[in-house]
């Protein structure tokens, strides 16, 4: 099987997208994957065939762009502040993506990519759609101001509008795959049958520790990680201060993760290691409990690791994430635009409490027994095998079954 694989978006975007690739590949599928340009090293390092889609990210449109929308909890503003950034870059997209599919038996793609639907419907290329998160087009407003902005670029090129683009309408109608534990959220009963909950997608990469970070873990208890990993933020160093601030009246010690924003480039205490890149897989079962700004990644990440979560959300459907941990019992939050070094100590002392850590803790045995990659793999496999037996078929009625074998995948 010859697949093409395309997200857009940030690191939480990349990463869930990298597991399922490596398992089809691991299977013997020829692969492609179609992600922003800035990823290139990353993804061509893990020994797979990197497609750039898109122009290099501009990380001070970016961060002015998601600074604005994360200010305020309105999912109509952010996703109007947000989604003018893809559309302008879709007609790049769309032809390198084109181009990419050449000879592909399926694409496998994020609603977020606005090119893979578009190119499925041009191409006619089979189409399996990938949602990270459960949680459709959140409301009436985002589906209507989505479908505004989206259908103006599909009728660009000569397609229908669509009433709900990055819910319901950028599903596939062969294969829906969510990327999300049935431990974590049950499937509701309305949804069709091709819609499937597979668990979450992981990417469990062999790396090797900075021995400073191994030497911190080990000194002491273990820390709080700070770990707000793509976002960004308009002054980096304010909100250094608010968590140092909060760090120092819970009386921890904490890993701080600099992220896309730089956080606390500049900090220099016994009681605080900063770093750059950690695998969650290593990292957070090492900690107390994690500060994360509750990306459906970031967040099944901590579910695994077993350990309590404190949300900040910024924008979409962390917020929703934030409510559904919190109603398990297994997290605390606090709003970005509330955060004060009180109100973060507060939280921190709340998710440390033991109810809290036990509740957490009764996830991690449910969700490491869990393979969403793999599993999802099986469902791509399966429908592949449908879908070819049925031309298959057709084809031999018709006396036109062809069973050469197909020219490599370029």
């Amino acid at each position: 099987m010859q697949v093409v694989l395309a997200t857009y978006g940030t690191t939480g975007d990349i990463q869930p997208l990298l597991g399922l690739t490596m398992e089809l590949a691991r299977r013997g599928h020829a692969t492609k994957f179609g992600a922003p340009p800035d990823f290139a090293e990353r993804v061509r390092r893990m020994g797979l065939d990197f497609v750039p889609l898109g122009p290099p990210m501009d990380p001070r449109e970016r961060r002015e762009v998601y600074d604005r929308a994360s200010r305020t909890a309105d999912v109509v503003e952010h996703i109007r502040r947000t989604l003018p950034l893809a559309i302008r870059d879709t007609p790049q997209m769309v032809e390198e993506l084109a181009s990419a599919c050449a000879g592909a038996d399926v694409l496998i793609s994020l609603p977020y990519q606005l090119a893979g639907r578009i190119v499925h419907e041009l191409r006619h290329i089979p189409l399996v759609s990938v949602h990270l998160s459960p949680f459709g087009g959140y409301s009436r407003r985002f589906a209507a101001e989505s479908a505004r902005l989206i259908n103006e670029l599909r009728a660009c090129y000569g397609l229908g509008g669509l009433k709900d683009p990055l819910g319901i309408d950028g599903s596939s109608p062969m294969l829906a795959l969510y990327g999300v534990s049935p431990a974590v959220f049950l499937r509701p009963r309305h949804w069709p049958e091709h819609h499937r909950m597979a668990g979450f997608f992981f990417l469990d990469e062999e790396w090797t520790p900075d021995p400073a970070l191994e030497q911190f873990i080990a000194a002491g208890e273990p820390p709080v990680v700070i770990s707000f990993g793509s976002m960004l933020h308009e002054s980096p160093e304010l909100l250094t201060e608010i968590v140092l601030g909060a760090i120092e009246r819970a009386g921890k010690r904490a890993v701080i993760q600099k992220g896309w924003t730089g956080l606390g480039s500049q900090t220099n205490r016994d009681d605080i290691h900063v770093a750059g890149f950690v695998p969650h897989h290593w990292l957070f079962p090492r900690a107390a409990c994690v500060v994360h700004h509750g990306g459906a990644g970031t967040t099944a990440a901590t579910l695994r690791a077993g350990v309590p979560s404190v949300i900040v959300p910024h924008m979409l459907d962390q917020f929703i994430w934030a409510t559904l941990l919190k109603e398990r019992g297994c997290a605390t939050d606090v709003p970005l635009g509330e955060m004060t070094a009180e109100s973060l100590a507060s939280a921190i002392e709340m998710a440390l409490d033991p109810n809290c850590r036990s509740a957490a803790a009764a996830f991690s045995g449910r969700i490491s027994q869990e393979n969403g990659a793999s599993t999802a793999a099986d469902l791509i496999e399966e429908v592949f095998e449908r879908t070819v037996r049925t031309e298959c078929s057709t084809a031999f009625s018709n006396r036109d079954c062809v069973t050469e074998v197909q020219e490599p995948f370029r």
